[in-house]
This record gives structure tokens, sequence and C-alpha cells, in this order.
């Protein structure tokens, strides 16, 4: 009989050093997935920062918004401003104001994930700056708005690029229609001059 106990006891030991050892592996595990989401997360917004791009987070039916820092200075917003979406919507340009909010509700109407939008921006600094914003959306099942979570990044460079090539592209059609112009005048010129000598030749005929 004590031998059956004494096996007893040794049984649950090792049982108890192996759940032991389990947990340790657990531990550590959970330790690695922890420190490997926290390096991912800081690569991340190492990669946001270097884009010039602000992270931004929505929890729509509380009205809770975050602002990371980056989004405070792609702004030129000041840190004691709270974030809200009245105060996004007083960040854009007044022209712009009505357009970025139908965007907004449409987007919710059509349950859409994606949402993408450029508008315009006044900063204290620099001046009239572009933005693209782009969102990821949740819905609850009655399809309410849950969350949206995306970044805002400054376009200001490829705008004005694209509008140096529109004025440079109307500025040819307007040099071809011209040379057109002028090309046509010249062959009325021709055939006028042509008429006028047949005319002639043909009195001294």
């Amino acid at each position: 009989m004590p031998d059956t106990v004494s096996h007893k006891k040794e049984a649950k030991m090792r049982n108890a050093t192996v759940i032991s050892h389990a947990d340790g592996d657990g531990d550590a595990a959970r330790m690695r997935v922890g420190e490997e989401l926290r390096k991912s997360e800081e690569r991340s917004r190492f990669a946001l920062r270097g884009a010039g791009a602000g992270l931004w987070d929505w929890d729509v039916p509380a009205g809770r918004i975050h602002w990371d820092d980056a989004y405070y200075d792609l702004n030129g917003l000041d840190r004691s401003i709270e974030p809200s979406y009245e105060n996004w919507v007083a960040s854009v340009h007044p022209d712009d104001r009505e357009n970025v909010q139908k965007a907004l509700r449409e987007a919710f109407e059509r349950k859409s994930a994606d949402f993408r939008i450029e508008f315009r921006i006044r900063h204290p600094v620099r001046g009239v700056r572009w933005l693209a914003g782009m969102g990821d959306a949740k819905y609850a099942p009655d399809g309410s708005p849950l969350r949206m979570t995306g970044i805002n990044v400054d376009i200001t460079e490829r705008v004005q690029l694209q509008g140096e090539l529109r004025r440079a592209r109307d500025e040819l059609e307007q040099r071809v229609q011209q040379r057109t112009a002028d090309l046509q005048q010249a062959n009325r010129a021709l055939a006028q001059s042509e008429e006028q000598f047949r005319a002639m030749f043909e009195t001294a005929s």
C-alpha cells in the first residue's frame, strides 16, 4: 500500500512538473508573440511617420476619436484640441467641408468598407495643403457603423504636379488649335491666290 501511495505521489509530481513546464512554455510563447506585435506596431508607426501619414481611429457609436501625434502635426493642430468629428470638420477647408461630410454619409449608407476622400486643409504654417483620407469601416449586423480606422496623407505635391501637367496639356492643345487655324488661313489664302492667278490667265488668253 505505501508503494502505491508513493507511486501516486511521484506521478502527481511528474504531472505537475509537466504542467509547470507547459505553463512556462506558454508564458514564453505569449511573451514572444507580444514582443513581435510590439515590434510590428513600432515598424508600422515608423513607416507611417516616414510617409508623413497621420493615424486616426473612430468609435462611431461612442463618438470617441483618437488622433496620433503625426495626425496633429499633419494638420497643424494644437495638442489641446480634442479629437472629435466636429473638430475634424472644422479643420477641413471651408470650400470642401460639405463634400467630405456628404462623402462620409454616403459611404455609411452604402455600408462601404473602404472610405476614400481628398480634401484641403489650411495649415497654420504651410498654408493650404491637400490630404488624402483612407479609412476601413466596420458595421454591426443591423448595418450601423461601429468603427472606422484610417490614415491621412499629404498629397499636395501630387496635386500640384497634376495641375502643372493639366496646364501644360491645355497650353499644348491651344497651340495646336492656333497652328491648325493658321494653316487653314494660309490654305485659304493660297486657294484665293490660285483663283486670282487662274482668272488673270484666262483673261489674258
